[in-house]
């Protein structure tokens, strides 16, 4: 497992906000679609860590490893992903847009 003290954060579809036009896949857990890349929520012990890495070698075009001293504030990066501004989103997949 890559990132064993965390866990995958996904948007449903169903969910309006942030998304990927054409993006279509599900949340294995429960077969729920989601629209939005999945993100990692996890720790090392010290400090709280959201990562998006989709590209070997990383980072890739839209990647992120963002490290956060609260798991309330790595929470906040990861709405801010889903619900605030899509530019995000878009660095990611910006051919989509």
């Amino acid at each position: 497992m890559a990132f064993p003290d965390g866990v995958t954060v996904a948007k449903p579809t169903a969910t309006p906000s942030n998304s990927v036009p054409g993006l279509d896949g599900a949340c294995a857990a429960e077969d729920v679609p989601i629209d939005a890349p999945c993100v990692y929520l996890h720790t090392d012990g010290r400090k709280w860590i959201v990562t998006l890495c989709d590209y070997v070698p990383s980072p890739g075009r839209g990647d992120f490893v963002n490290e956060w001293t609260s798991a309330d504030k790595a929470i906040a990066d990861i709405l801010d992903f889903y619900l605030g501004d899509d530019a995000r989103m878009k660095a990611k997949f910006p051919e989509r847009f």
